[in-house]
């Protein structure tokens, strides 16, 4: 329960400094209209699609430096 806690906890750290580099500081310019083609496409899908992404990338991230952490401290026999 404490590895869940570790781990979200540093996915979180992670988001909110990195909360930049996924954010626009504009929205883009929209697209000049096109007569010839009248479907607009996907709108908001990729959006929702790189944010899922990203946070599935930060756990990722999160759960290996937590395994790296307790690879690298050392155990109780050591201590003593």
């Amino acid at each position: 329960m404490k590895r869940i806690f570790s781990i979200l906890g540093l996915t979180l750290l992670l988001a909110i400094i990195t909360s930049n580099a996924f954010a626009q500081t504009a929205p883009p310019p929209p697209p000049p209209p096109n007569p010839g083609n009248s479907s607009p496409g996907p709108v908001g899908g990729s959006a929702a699609l790189e944010g899922g992404l990203a946070l599935l990338v930060l756990m990722a991230a999160s759960y290996g430096a937590i395994k790296y952490i307790k690879k690298e401290a050392p155990t109780e026999s050591e201590i003593n």
